[in-house]
């Protein structure tokens, strides 16, 4: 009696823990960098509201305000347009715009309303992980809770993680959708002959993938985890419905990416490759600038658009450069690309920090001195964070981390419940984490690094729970004696 009411506090406990998170980051976001204006087009396109206002007239055009990349603004005009979609997120945020059109208003939008199918969806992952729970352990479920629902909780209320849901960020995407698909393995390892949970996670697979250009990858490495965890004798016509999906869901993202708009952002994302990425470890900079006949360039190398040099050379040369440039790099210095590999292995466990708390109610005052930095210290909600800055490898030792996960996953895949749904989840994560560190510093070179890595930050998380809760799940307990009498159900 006395453990079945600590389960249901701990079980209390947890749930008032990421509720408090939701309530306490409604006014905590970040700063734009640029790319608000990709996603925000089906919806707004004049920014902040009061912000032309507040400053003087010569700034006519939200580019021209640098505080919109100085500060957070929650108050936005709302104005629906004819716009094409650019990136699945925009289905997590669209819900919580209706609300705010029918419920606060039709013409200003509260940035935080854009938040609110993630936050219910956290909220929801967490019941399903308790659901898990149960259906898995008839005893031992308190010391299991602990192990797996503590620093699962800590993980998804995170203040580096959920300041970026009150912003146009597609990083909210591949948090959510991330969580979705490895809920769906699990969900399908439980009925692999279950063709509806194939389509399940194919489809969140496919939002994973579409949520952000640099996720593409996530498909193609995903349909044969999928496929390898489905037993339901695969046709020919289920193979095809899968494979048809995924490719829509593909070239569907690169068909909207490359009509849109967008050759400026194509220019400076393939000279920042170049010349904030690759060349930063050359050896021979005046060489191989000589070899793309670009010898006037190298005042440039190091710069990215962030800063004044970078932005006149993005405009100067970011049109001279493209993916061939990178590769002829390459092949005339092969030694650059374990140094690239490197460096973001190196930047890993320090989630972006430039997240401000809004202090002004008035929209119409909305100037940039109306948001204050979020004090970190003593915050609670950063107990997650401020642990994988100081403890969580990096560099090399997070290479042989990531490798070790994935052999000690792989043999642990065959187990039975619950060690299975752990190292299937687990070894997911681990490989994905390897390959989105490489998109990473190749898609954009060094620039904004720490917020390019926020995928591979949130896979390292959860390869890291699990790890550890198969370490404690199956050897501790089943040393105790509790995983064998434990109830397992298909």
């Amino acid at each position: 009696m006395i453990k079945a009411k600590l389960h249901l506090f701990m079980k209390a406990a947890l749930i008032a823990w990421a509720v408090v998170a939701v309530y306490a980051h409604v006014n905590v976001g970040l700063s734009d960098n640029g790319d608000f204006f990709r996603s925000v087009r089906a919806f707004s396109m004049d920014g902040p509201i009061g912000l032309l206002q507040a400053n003087s007239p010569g700034c006519s055009d939200y580019w021209d305000h640098e505080e919109n990349f100085k500060y957070w603004f929650p108050y936005w005009k709302l104005e629906w347009r004819k716009d094409h979609f650019e990136t699945s997120t925009l289905f997590l945020w669209l819900p919580g715009i209706i609300v705010n059109y029918f419920c606060y208003s039709k013409n200003v939008l509260f940035l935080p309303f854009v938040a609110l199918l993630p936050k219910c969806f956290l909220i929801l992952t967490l019941i399903s992980l308790f659901y898990w729970i149960e259906a898995n352990f008839e005893r031992g479920r308190t010391l299991v809770l602990g192990l797996v629902g503590v620093p699962f909780v800590l993980f998804i209320s995170d203040t580096r993680y959920q300041s970026y849901f009150n912003s146009f960020y597609q990083e909210t995407g591949e948090f959510i959708y991330l969580l979705l698909f490895l809920f769906s393995l699990v969900y399908l390892r439980c009925r692999p002959r279950s063709k509806w949970r194939l389509i399940g996670s194919l489809g969140s697979l496919s939002l994973l993938g579409t949520s952000k250009l640099s996720a593409l990858y996530v498909i193609p490495l995903g349909i044969p985890a999928i496929l390898f965890l489905f037993d339901g004798g695969i046709s020919r016509k289920i193979m095809i419905a899968g494979g048809f999906v995924a490719g829509l869901a593909v070239l569907g993202f690169l068909f909207s990416y490359f009509q849109r708009e967008q050759t400026e952002i194509m220019r400076c994302h393939s000279f920042q490759r170049v010349f904030a990425g690759e060349l930063i470890f050359s050896n021979d900079v005046r060489g191989q600038l000589a070899g793309l006949g670009l010898q006037e360039a190298q005042g440039c190398v190091g710069h990215d658009i962030s800063d004044d040099i970078g932005n006149d050379c993005v405009k100067t040369y970011g049109g001279k450069t493209t993916f061939r440039t990178f590769l002829q790099v390459l092949e005339k210095e092969p030694a650059i690309l374990p140094k690239m590999i490197m460096l973001p292995s190196k930047n890993m466990q320090r989630l972006q920090t430039n997240f401000f708390k809004y202090t002004i109610d008035n929209p119409l005052n909305a100037e940039g001195l109306a948001c204050e930095k979020y004090e970190e210290s003593g915050q609670p909600l950063l107990l997650w964070s401020g642990m994988k800055s100081r403890f969580f490898p990096t560099g090399p030792l997070l290479f042989m981390t990531l490798f070790i996960y994935l052999i000690f996953f792989v043999f642990q895949f065959g187990k039975a419940k619950p060690v299975g749904d752990l190292s299937i989840v687990g070894g997911i994560s681990a490989m994905f984490c390897l390959v989105d560190m490489l998109v990473a510093i190749i898609g954009d070179g060094a620039c904004d690094l720490a917020k390019h890595l926020f995928l591979a930050n949130a896979l390292f998380d959860v390869a890291t729970i699990s790890f550890i809760s198969v370490v404690f799940i199956g050897w501790g307990l089943r040393a105790k004696g509790i995983l064998e009498r434990s109830k397992i159900r298909p």
